[in-house]
């Protein structure tokens, strides 16, 4: 910037997490059902949901849902549930000091052995490590 050649120093920076904006989450999805289904999963994953549930924001069967589900999503309906709830999660986790018994009250988990083990079993860390490694230094 001061007219001096920089070196060939290489900076590498890596993203501690990825952020899908609403308005491209569905846009890969050409069924309508299974975009009901997401919207219905996005809108609801802070309270504990249920596959019948979402299958009943849509107009097809539970097999019918399952199916064309995993075909245009590439995951269950059940693995998509708990992918979203863990998104919410990291994202407290990374964005407030909220204490975990917060966050285990704001999204409805029975205590805090629960919310660790479905959050470790999901990204294979535990809460406060995750929270250690994702946070501002």
């Amino acid at each position: 910037m001061n007219g001096q050649k920089a070196g060939n120093q290489e900076i590498v920076v890596n993203p501690s997490h990825v952020y899908t904006r609403q308005t491209t989450d569905i846009t890969a999805v050409d069924d309508p059902e299974v975009v009901k289904a997401i919207c219905f999963i996005r809108t609801n994953a802070r309270e504990r949901i249920s596959v019948i549930e979402v299958v009943g924001s849509t107009s097809l069967s539970r097999r019918g849902l399952e199916t064309r589900f995993g075909r245009a999503v590439g995951r269950s309906i059940h693995r998509e549930i708990r992918r979203r709830r863990v998104e919410l999660i990291e994202q407290l986790l990374i964005e407030t000091s909220m204490p975990i018994a917060e966050i285990i009250s704001r999204y409805n988990f029975s205590d805090a052995e629960h919310i660790a083990r479905y959050f470790r079993k999901e990204k294979g860390i535990g809460l406060r490590e995750f929270r250690r490694l994702h946070s501002a230094p």
